[in-house]
């Protein structure tokens, strides 16, 4: 399988994307060492915590046609966009 990966700041994440590596080592965090689909707000908080950007498989995240469905579905804006990480 092709990986195509793309280097997000933590306020450009949105439910859908697959979070394939970290800016750090994912032992120092709690998140999976095989990557993971960010499907709540409060992982993109959680990672708020711990990192400054990540990186994202294109092809394993959710297409962004279906996460407007998922928005016309009543799930809310799936954008999220928060205060910048201390310096």
């Amino acid at each position: 399988m092709e990986i195509e990966e793309r280097r997000l700041g933590i306020d450009e994440l949105t439910l859908g994307m697959f979070v394939s590596r970290l800016d750090r080592p994912w032992t120092e965090t709690s998140f999976p060492l095989q990557g993971f689909q960010i499907d709540a707000l409060s992982q993109i908080e959680q990672l708020r915590r711990y990192c400054r950007h990540v990186y994202i498989d294109i092809h394993k995240s959710t297409p962004p046609g279906k996460r407007g469905m998922l928005e016309k579905l009543g799930y809310g804006s799936l954008t999220r966009r928060g205060r910048p990480l201390p310096a």
